[in-house]
């Protein structure tokens, strides 16, 4: 093997090991969450200043797990593109339309002869990501609302979009509450694990195949 293979192997490899560490360092999302709803009722009897804490906090993970998951996407297009995943992420990162990135990598892997076969593990995450993706921009660009002033409980505070977003797209979301971004975060912890399993076997595939070099 040539040495600019064995490097590009070796730190793609590293790389996925540092996105698989971050992955599972999230662990259990509503666990975690819950326990810190308990440990902030204990220092405040303002409920609704707990749960404004408690979302920001859990909104935080949500977006954080995304990005992982992002991160992994480039890593399988840098094997898919037969490049070094600094050329890759420069490529990707520069498209702003995430599903820009997913009809990117089906392209890829329809027309890969060596990775075809494992298309349908990929259009699997890629359905479940086009399902989630919305919410996803609410957790990103949506303010956190109180409902009913009057009453300080647990429950009444949600995401929702600004006022004078009037598009049709945004009147049709749901406002968004605690458990709602602790199940987006699971399903989005949850793909991000299939994709790099999905990565892990591209590379298995790609460092036994006779290649010498990187592209």
């Amino acid at each position: 093997m040539g040495s600019d293979f064995r490097r590009f192997i070796r730190q793609l490899r590293g790389a996925l090991k540092g996105l698989q560490a971050g992955i599972k360092a999230l662990g259990n999302p509503r666990k975690a969450i819950h326990e810190m709803i308990q440990d902030f009722q204990k220092l405040t009897v303002e409920s609704e200043n707990s749960e404004k804490r408690v979302l920001y906090l859990t909104v935080g993970m949500a977006l954080s797990a995304w990005a992982d998951m992002e991160e992994t996407i480039v890593a399988i297009g840098t094997l898919l593109l037969r490049t070094t995943a600094p050329r890759a992420g420069l490529v990707f990162y520069h498209i702003i339309n995430f599903s820009v990135w997913l009809m990117i990598i089906d392209e890829l892997f329809a027309m890969d002869e060596k990775f075809a076969f494992l298309k349908p593990k990929w259009n699997k995450a890629s359905e479940r990501l086009r399902r989630i993706k919305d919410q996803r921009d609410s957790l990103a660009h949506h303010a956190l609302k109180v409902e009913g002033y009057t009453e300080l409980k647990l429950g009444k505070t949600r995401l929702k979009p600004a006022q004078f977003d009037t598009r049709q797209k945004s009147k049709k979301l749901r406002p968004l509450g605690i458990d709602e971004v602790l199940e987006f975060t699971e399903q989005t912890v949850d793909i991000a694990k299939k994709l790099m399993e999905l990565a892990m076997t591209m590379l298995e595939i790609y460092e036994s195949s006779p290649q010498k070099s990187s592209g």
